[in-house]
């Protein structure tokens, strides 16, 4: 868990390095050419107050670990879909700009 010291010290927040959340376990060659195992630390969204940011991170840690099967993609396809993805963000955004027109001519008194 963090622990937080008072301002007085040179750290403010310290990371525990046990936290396996923060770690990783990693195999190579030390300066002496022998195999080595450590553990190092990893990046993680670290956010302050901000909830979005959170949610961002353990997203994305569950993500990592997501093995999809073997498929066919073809270029094509991916043409076709975000062609498909843009008609469709563009239609919810002329809906929303109507639906703010509209709200913006009733609170002029030019009511529908």
């Amino acid at each position: 868990m963090d622990q937080i010291r008072d301002q007085s010290g040179p750290a403010v927040i310290m990371t525990d390095p046990r936290d396996a959340r923060l770690t990783e376990r990693v195999m190579g060659i030390g300066q002496t050419g022998d195999a080595i195992e450590t553990t190092v630390p990893v990046e993680r969204t670290l956010t302050s107050d901000c909830a979005q940011g959170t949610a961002f991170g353990d997203l994305m840690e569950a993500v990592e670990g997501i093995k999809l099967p073997v498929a066919e993609l073809r270029t094509s396809w991916l043409d076709r879909m975000t062609r498909t993805i843009n008609v469709i963000f563009d239609q919810d955004i002329a809906a929303v700009d109507d639906e703010q027109a509209r709200h913006a001519r009733k609170g002029a008194g030019n009511d529908e």
